[in-house]
């Protein structure tokens, strides 16, 4: 009886790998440059992968066609932006950095004492140098020709905290820059608060230059604040940044 030969696969392959080597033997060049020059022309696609990164949270989570897109539509037709910022008239969220400051030892934030901490950060944001652009006064969008400000620097470092009042003083809504805060008896008057809330927005980007100048500006932002000063948290996403910050200097 004659043996099955259950060679049939195994020895054509081995026959080709055989064949292989001995080419590959022959043009061990063509096998060494070949390769590097088809990895670095496809790898020079990741030059440009930064510019291809899609980082808009509206673009990835929300509807193509989505009614609220609509809706902005129309209201950004009828109600534009004047050259005067305004952040009752965004439509959008803007593009801003958000600081919060809180106090460690849950002390009085705006006593004047303390108070100083939260001016020397301010001055601090406002003097943050980007990489493509100057300090945020190049960038910052403007009410009046100057930079819009906080309404909570503007009164807490003008008025005792004891003149404060809350949500809203004079006109003035607070209650989304100050937090923790404790209120005198039978009275809108503030007792103390021990957490602040900055906002420092930036110019609508226009031009893709507009977007890497602000994008730039907000890495320095980050990066200046985390080199210096604990943080606690840290959110960033296409438009916005938002630090926290528990203050632990100058018996905060």
């Amino acid at each position: 009886m004659r043996a099955c030969n259950t060679n049939c696969v195994e020895k054509p392959i081995s026959i080709g790998f055989q064949k292989l080597g001995l080419f590959v033997g022959k043009h061990p060049w063509v096998f060494l440059v070949l390769p590097l020059m088809l990895s670095g022309g496809l790898g020079g696609g990741f030059y440009f992968l930064a510019d291809s990164e899609a980082n808009d949270i509206e673009d990835q989570f929300t509807p193509v066609n989505g009614q609220a897109k609509t809706e902005r539509e129309y209201v950004k037709t009828y109600f534009p932006h004047s050259d005067e910022f305004s952040q009752l008239r965004l439509y959008t969220e803007g593009t801003y950095a958000s600081l919060i400051v809180q106090s460690s030892s849950n002390k009085d934030l705006l006593s004047k004492d303390l108070f100083r901490n939260v001016i020397d950060l301010d001055h601090k944001v406002r003097n943050i140098t980007s990489k493509l652009r100057g300090i945020y006064a190049d960038l910052c969008a403007n009410t009046k020709g100057k930079c819009a400000s906080n309404a909570v620097l503007d009164i807490a470092s003008k008025a005792d905290n004891t003149s404060i009042e809350y949500p809203f003083h004079r006109g003035e809504f607070l209650g989304s820059t100050i937090g923790g805060v404790t209120l005198k008896p039978n009275s809108k008057a503030i007792q103390s608060a021990v957490a602040v809330r900055l906002f420092y927005f930036l110019k609508d980007a226009k031009t893709k230059r507009d977007r890497s100048e602000n994008d730039a500006w907000l890495q320095a932002f980050i990066k200046t604040f985390s080199e210096e000063i604990q943080v606690d948290m840290v959110s960033m996403c296409h438009s916005l940044v938002l630090l926290k910050v528990t203050l632990s200097i100058k018996n905060i």
